[in-house]
């Protein structure tokens, strides 16, 4: 009786301290947030098609490697909190720098690249703190004979957490441009996000709208790529639009947070409406502010002033 007292209380100490390690690994991870790395060029341009990547000194690559886009931006998604490591190349010049991850869903830092600058080059040599993107893995536990004392974080390593569910972000979405500041064809870079103000027209917020749902439409993605590969033929009258209004100066300024993503695909109207004394077409006054606006003395008939 008292064997079987003490073998009991021995199974419950062994359960609660599985339970203890399991809860400190949901907690560990459950502040896991992305990271927004803008890669400059040493002369401050976007540096598109930059590599980077997140990890420690000895595993530079261990929460992920990305490539830049248009706009010198890249995202590392579920990057834990703590001290990070950061590395971003191109070519033979680069940038490592060290950064504090907190507790908020996303953060958000700038590179700019150097030549003669010491970095080790992000390379996909992965370790088993990253099994689901290759390398080599744990050794299967040998099974577990009555009388071993084996520690339970054993019976954890089988514990899978089911992947993360990836959302669609966009940024400065609703504005001319891809993204905060990447020039598309046709699009001079006067017009561009900078600053934390963006352009804006109804044909940028239409445009915006129809590649959220179907990127592979005309014009949604950065650079001529559609030009030489062909479009879906999806949202061609917006794109038109955005340029037609964009050449009769038609369009609006609004200051706009470069770090807050978009996505549901539909631009926040209150964030990216036409301010008082906007000038709009007949057809866009839904996109004023106040939804309402005035005609434009020796102006155009079809120009219409926001009130």
């Amino acid at each position: 009786m008292h064997a079987q007292f003490l073998a009991s209380a021995a199974l419950a100490r062994r359960i609660a301290f599985t339970a203890c390690l399991v809860a400190a690994a949901c907690a560990s991870t459950s502040y896991a947030g992305d990271l927004r790395v803008t890669v400059l060029s040493p002369s401050g341009q976007p540096a598109s098609a930059a590599t980077v990547c997140a990890g420690t000194p000895q595993q530079p690559t261990q929460y992920g490697v990305v490539s830049a886009n248009s706009a010198g931006v890249a995202l590392l998604r579920n990057v834990p909190p703590g001290a990070v490591q950061v590395t971003a190349h191109l070519g033979q010049i680069g940038k490592t720098l060290a950064h504090q991850m907190g507790s908020a869903t996303q953060a958000s830092i700038t590179l700019q690249l150097a030549s003669g600058v010491a970095f080790r080059p992000c390379q996909f040599s992965l370790t088993p703190a990253n099994p689901q993107l290759g390398g080599p893995q744990p050794a299967e536990p040998e099974p577990l004979r009555v009388g071993d004392a084996r520690p339970p974080i054993t019976e954890f390593s089988r514990i899978k957490q089911p992947p993360p569910i990836a959302l669609k972000k966009e940024y400065c979405f609703g504005a001319l441009g891809a993204q905060c500041g990447g020039a598309q064809q046709g699009i001079p870079t006067t017009a561009l996000c900078l600053g934390g103000l963006c352009q804006i027209n109804a044909g940028s917020w239409e445009h915006d709208e129809c590649c959220f749902a179907n990127p592979g439409g005309m014009a949604c993605q950065a650079g001529p790529l559609d030009y030489v590969t062909g479009h879906n033929g999806k949202c061609v009258n917006e794109w038109n639009k955005a340029l037609a209004r964009l050449q009769a100066g038609l369009n609006w300024t609004r200051r706009v947070d470069f770090n807050k993503p978009n996505t549901v695909g539909r631009v926040e109207f209150s964030e990216y409406c036409a301010p008082t004394g906007a000038r709009v077409h007949q057809n866009d006054v839904r996109y004023c502010c106040s939804r309402q606006a005035d005609p434009v003395p020796l102006q155009p008939p079809t120009v219409r002033v926001c009130r």
